[in-house]
């Protein structure tokens, strides 16, 4: 069981102040069964009447909430049934929608299947989600599968090619959006590997708002080494057609563990698309245990296009087993160097498991 309360106050009085919160619990059944339920929510706190539009389509809701179920079932041969539904309920006009989804799947450790139906509802809506409009009114069907073959000769460990695929469609019967994205990874013994990619589609989500109808056609490597006792590095190229435009994009990512406690990570990407708008997004980790149960770690990110850099860090305790404490920090700065103030944050957070 788990919850979190959230109340967000604003210095501008055209806009409500908002109480955010969230629940969640789940059941463990014999079996490999479980079954659970949560819920979302937003409230306007107050008496004040908010501006015309504070929010997309100029929604002046009192109120959000989101219900969900969930279940898991295990079935024979390692298979596994799950899906959930959610319903939610909005003040004022529509906003009463709902969401459901079913998947089929087979989670192995060399092997993984997945086949899921999810249907939305276009009067579905979620104010603490990350649910697109575009997504509103659709049915997909999605399937994912990976086999890893294990070779053992030759200096290669094993092969895996694996294949993502989705359909989405309106309620009307159109089609909306498709891709496909087949891959293939060779592993050599001492931890070496090489990453092939491709991925092709036809984006319609956008067609209702005035923008064209986008296809997708891009391939892509990569190559490096997996974690070892020293870290690790990736480096990838990828090259072709992303939502209409031609680009493309070159970066890496490395770990270097010093010593046994403390751990840096960076990564960048430089992207060049056609239209000579040329930017790099990149960040820098560093994980430092200074005792068994206490890590301090730092994150620095920076996005040259939309010109911000962000700075965080976070001290986290574990007291005792399963139960933890969290204090973090967070600034963003622009272009300037200036901090600005609505982009800073602090937060204190603490869970405390009950054995029975």
């Amino acid at each position: 069981m788990g919850g979190l309360d959230v109340v967000l106050k604003k210095d501008d009085p055209r806009y409500p102040e908002d109480n955010f919160a969230v629940a969640r619990a789940t059941w463990d059944l014999p079996g490999g069964h479980r079954v659970g339920a949560a819920g979302v929510g937003r409230r306007e706190l107050g008496e004040v009447v908010p501006a015309a539009e504070p929010y997309a389509g100029g929604d002046v809701a009192r109120y959000n909430n989101v219900g969900q179920v969930q279940g898991r079932f295990a079935l024979p041969a390692g298979f596994f049934l799950s899906g959930s539904g959610s319903k939610s309920a909005t003040a004022g006009d529509g906003g009463d929608g709902y969401i459901y989804d079913v998947t089929f799947s087979y989670p192995g450790l060399k092997d993984y299947l997945s086949l899921d139906y999810c249907a939305i509802s276009e009067d579905f809506r979620a104010d603490m989600a990350f649910l697109q409009p575009e997504l509103l009114g659709i049915r997909r069907v999605s399937f994912y599968g990976r086999h890893e073959t294990q070779v053992n000769r030759a200096g290669f460990r094993s092969v895996t090619p694996d294949l993502f695929a989705a359909y989405d469609r309106a309620i009307g019967g159109d089609m909306v959006l498709w891709r496909t994205n087949p891959s293939l990874s060779v592993v050599a013994r001492n931890d070496y590997f090489v990453n092939f990619g491709y991925a092709a589609g036809v984006d319609r989500r956008y067609v209702p708002y005035g923008l064209p109808e986008f296809r997708n056609n891009f391939a892509s490597v990569g190559a490096g080494r997996s974690p070892s006792a020293w870290g690790g590095f990736n480096l990838n190229y990828r090259q072709g057609t992303y939502y209409g435009e031609y680009y493309h994009n070159y970066g890496g990512a490395v770990s270097v563990i010093p010593w046994p406690v403390w751990v840096v990570e960076t990564d960048a990407t430089a992207f060049n698309p056609r239209s000579g708008d040329r930017f790099v997004v990149g960040n820098l980790k560093s994980t430092l245990t200074v005792t068994e149960g206490l890590f301090w770690r730092v994150i620095l990110q920076g996005d040259s296009d939309a010109r911000t850099a962000l700075g965080s860090t976070l001290w986290g305790w574990e007291f005792r087993p399963g139960s933890t404490a969290y204090l973090a920090y967070e600034q963003r700065r622009d272009a300037t160097g200036h901090f600005l103030l609505a982009d800073q944050l602090l937060f204190l957070k603490v869970s405390y498991l009950i054995t029975l």
